[in-house]
């Protein structure tokens, strides 16, 4: 999944992307590889590379908190919020007998 065009009707640029040029575009390929990645290693997450922040963001699908929302600049730290946010959301354990 990639971002809609940034063209507006006249033909014109708005909101430039903080950079231009090829490495630019290999770089964000790279990065939508990487959100692309980690919502295979995390079901239970909608992730996507935001190019335009240079950031990942990731939503929770569970309906009980629908309103998390992780960001962060690397694939790394994504992962670290997303595995301190299931933490916090396990049911704690029933007693054992």
């Amino acid at each position: 999944m990639h971002p809609a065009s940034h063209d507006d009707a006249g033909g014109g640029r708005f909101g430039a992307r903080p950079r231009e040029g090829a490495s630019a575009e290999g770089d964000d390929a790279r990065c939508w590889r990487e959100a692309a990645r980690l919502r295979r290693e995390h079901p239970g997450w909608v992730v996507l590379w935001l190019d335009r922040t240079r950031q990942y963001r990731a939503y929770r699908l569970a309906r009980a908190r629908g309103d998390t929302v992780l960001t962060a600049a690397t694939p790394a730290g994504l992962v670290a919020q997303i595995g301190e946010a299931e933490r916090a959301f396990r049911p704690p354990s029933a007693p054992r007998r």
